[in-house]
């Protein structure tokens, strides 16, 4: 069983949310033919029996806290996403003309499977690094925090629309911010100043998005430990 799963495992992320759609998929199938529920109970007991077999771990393992990417709703959550995110960012005055020249199909497909990787799918996304897909934009055009922040302005926007729960988004929020520095070319850690509200002064290094921000009061929200080579080091909403 092991073997007939391994690469789905290794290279398709298949877990124990796969397999609770199976078992579900397969007891509604029974009920649909009429069979009782003290079978179906049967037939959901087998299929138990080999779920760590099928997801190539030691028997009686503690099934894995689902990623961010499971949580989302996997795929298809990613996609809706995209795709609205675009629309409002193809509808927003503030950073529509970054993309006046770009092929925004491809640019979805990229985003799509970028965002997969980040958010702890499976991994099927190569582009160039960060700074590299970014650099021009903000040397020929200005692009700065202000543009970052509408962007995580639109994609907090987006999944909450989507009815992610608030939790998940300030998840995403902090993927979203530990990519601000690559995004804008400069070093690690970089801390520049915005003015929020006229008056409140907060480091550039905090989420400032709908999760975190009502325009009244700015939560601290610490960067997430970097690593190098990793998915952050690559592609985002400008570019890829």
């Amino acid at each position: 069983m092991s073997a007939a799963h391994k690469h789905l495992v290794e290279k398709q992320g298949l877990n124990d949310s796969h397999f609770d759609a199976v078992v579900e998929l397969l007891a509604a199938t029974l009920k649909q033919l009429g069979v009782s529920d003290a079978d179906i109970g049967e037939v959901a007991k087998v299929a138990e029996s080999v779920r760590d077999d099928i997801l190539c771990r030691p028997k009686g393992s503690k099934p894995a806290e689902k990623s961010l990417y499971d949580r989302l709703g996997g795929s298809a959550a990613v996609d809706a996403a995209v795709d609205i995110f675009y629309e409002k960012v193809l509808a927003d005055k503030r950073i529509k003309h970054f993309f006046a020249k770009t092929d925004m199909v491809k640019q979805r497909a990229h985003q799509k499977a970028f965002l997969t990787v980040a958010f702890g799918g499976p991994n099927k996304y190569s582009g160039r690094s960060m700074s590299a897909a970014h650099k021009h934009l903000v040397e020929q055009q200005g692009l700065n925090d202000s543009h970052f922040d509408t962007i995580v302005e639109l994609l907090a926007a987006t999944l909450k629309q989507l009815g992610v729960p608030e939790k998940d988004i300030k998840e995403v929020g902090a993927v979203a911010e530990s990519v601000r520095d690559d995004v804008l070319c400069r070093d690690a850690g970089s801390v520049t100043e915005v003015e929020v509200s006229g008056s409140v002064v907060a480091p550039r290094n905090t989420v400032c998005g709908a999760w975190l921000c009502d325009g009244e009061h700015v939560e601290q929200q610490q960067r997430p430990a970097e690593s190098s080579g990793s998915w952050w080091t690559r592609g985002w909403p400008f570019g890829g």
